[in-house]
């Protein structure tokens, strides 16, 4: 059948992948953390603090969900007035100029407000908020992460 050299090399060969592949190994939960980092809500503020937006994220290489309760904070409810009418969402690159991307919005539930979008590469991002509420001027607020 084989020889034994040949099976020699075979057992060598295994053992030196056996070996990488506990090198990798700590690098795949690094990339995990990287990603869970990512999925921690986040807070923005606008109009003197009269309106609070957490934000919660669901990102991959290719697509980005945002997910946005509208909070009133001084009741600590939601602020189920503000539709995905009175929202943008844009985003862009914070290292190179690759343009503006606009982010699909749209309602989940009162209070709740999505984006969506595609990334068109990994690296430095900034989702840019625009609140628009009926009667009173826009206020543009901003989230810097990263794609890995």
């Amino acid at each position: 059948m084989f020889s034994n050299t040949f099976a020699q090399n075979l057992l060598k060969l295994s053992q030196q992948l056996l070996q990488f592949s506990f090198v990798l190994f700590p690098f795949c939960f690094l990339s995990t953390e990287v990603h869970a980092e990512a999925l921690k809500t986040k807070s923005l503020y606008f109009f003197d603090d009269v309106l609070k937006v957490d934000i919660t994220s669901e990102l991959t290489s290719k697509t980005g969900s945002f997910v946005l309760n509208i909070i009133d904070p001084s009741t600590n409810q939601p602020w189920t007035d503000l539709t995905a009418k009175h929202f943008e969402g844009s985003l862009e690159m914070t290292d190179m100029d690759m343009g503006e991307i606009i982010a699909k919005v749209t309602d989940v539930k009162p209070g709740v407000i999505r984006m969506e979008t595609k990334f068109s590469m990994k690296g430095s991002w900034r989702l840019n908020i625009t609140v628009k509420p009926t009667g009173t001027d826009p206020e543009t607020k901003s989230i810097d992460f990263h794609i890995k």
